[in-house]
């Protein structure tokens, strides 16, 4: 009975990661696109402090309310950075470089006070800062699988809108209400993606779940769809492979699957077919080798 639960969670666990890895790739395609990685990295730390509330107002370490918690912090900086990119003649990086500063210090500061008191929930913390997926439980499954499907639904409806708003924003701004319309779905989307993504790769490392499928994906076709389906895949297996290492040698999941997601683009960068660095010379050596 004992086999059968390990085997039984670590399927849960495998289930819950490939999910968020595949979403992640699908979503960061568009960031990547839009050239605004610091935007996920901006959202994802500013979740930080909304959990610790959350932590310290409920007592309670269910994912589910923690990721709430964080979900609410993490509008709550892109409200601000649309506020603030309004009202001051700033560039978006630096807005974002704010935001992100600010809010990840303001959590940073509430960790330290909430270290102040006995309190053996604290640990929980560490799990969402650094990521470790093998908390995930049945309950906490089916709200990833729902916000889940719900992005990859707003992404199949607003398909033609996203993508023109990724390579052409100008054109995009002469629609009425299509500029603006499409970018606050985007934020939409990309807030309820990295709210079921923390707990897989933790606050610190969620740019690089959102960014490294899509750079490596870009690396091996030319079409958007394409790229899509292939990150989809690049983040799911990784997602996957980091899980089972992770659980294997027991390391924390967030920097395992960086670690393998790191390795997928050197390789992509190094022998994609048309873009790669050392395609060139590996193609002339074949010539080279077939020549009389």
């Amino acid at each position: 009975m004992l086999i059968l639960s390990q085997y039984y969670h670590l399927c849960l666990i495998i289930a819950g990661s490939s999910f968020i890895g595949l979403i992640a790739g699908i979503l960061g395609t568009f960031v990547y696109l839009r050239k605004q990685s610091l935007l996920g990295d901006t959202v994802s730390h500013a979740a930080l402090p909304g959990i610790v509330l959350a932590l310290i107002l409920t007592s309670n370490t269910s994912p589910t309310i923690l990721l709430c918690g964080g979900a609410l912090s993490g509008a709550l900086g892109i409200l601000f950075s649309e506020i603030i990119k309004r009202v001051c003649k700033l560039h978006s990086d630096t807005i974002l470089g704010i935001i992100l500063s600010v809010f990840f210090g303001m959590g940073l500061v509430l960790i330290s006070i909430l270290q102040k008191y006995p309190r053996a929930d604290q640990a929980v913390l560490n799990k969402f800062l650094f990521g470790n997926i093998s908390i995930l439980l049945l309950s906490d499954l089916f709200p990833i699988i729902v916000i889940g499907s719900f992005v990859f639904i707003g992404i199949t409806l607003f398909w033609k809108e996203l993508k023109m708003y990724s390579f052409d924003p100008e054109f995009s701004s002469t629609i009425p209400y299509g500029a603006s319309y499409t970018n606050y779905l985007f934020l939409i989307l990309l807030l309820m993606v990295i709210s079921i993504c923390l707990q897989c790769v933790g606050v610190i490392l969620m740019s690089s779940l959102l960014i490294a499928p899509a750079v490596s994906a870009r690396q091996w076709t030319i079409h958007v769809k394409t790229m899509m389906i292939v990150a989809a895949i690049f983040g799911s297996s990784a997602a996957t492979l980091g899980t089972l290492v992770s659980n294997q040698i027991q390391t924390p999941t967030g920097p395992t699957i960086v670690i393998i997601l790191s390795i997928l683009v050197a390789i992509s960068l190094l022998f994609a077919p048309r873009r790669g660095i050392l395609t060139p010379f590996i193609k002339n050596y074949f010539k080279r080798e077939r020549l009389p």
